[in-house]
């Protein structure tokens, strides 16, 4: 980001990119990082190119690659939304008042 700054989705996606990567001793893109936020803006800030981790691939191979350090951004409501829905589909009754306006409308 801005001047080195980072917002605290890039921050852990550094940490889980590179830290627990290599403590796992596997190549960054074997992880997969996904993130629960507030707000639509977190998809697009995991997606820009500043936030990518260039390195090899682990194996045999001597490739390279790039993958960013958040590879999924889920926010809040579509989280919300995904509870109701596996509710429903199991048969069992869905409280969507508990998830806002939103929700219940679209339900």
């Amino acid at each position: 980001a801005c001047g080195g700054v980072k917002s605290p989705q890039a921050v852990m996606g550094t940490v889980v990119k590179s830290i627990v990567a290599e403590a796992l001793g596997v190549a960054p893109d074997e992880l997969f990082h996904a993130t629960v936020m507030p707000c639509f803006d977190k998809k697009l800030e995991a997606s820009r190119a500043d936030f990518s981790i260039s390195s090899k691939s682990s194996g045999d191979t001597n490739m390279s690659f790039t993958t960013q350090e958040t590879d999924c951004v889920l926010t809040t409501g579509e989280v919300a939304q995904l509870i109701a829905d596996a509710a429903e589909a199991s048969g069992g009754v869905a409280d969507r008042s508990a998830f806002g306006a939103d929700a219940a409308a679209r339900g």
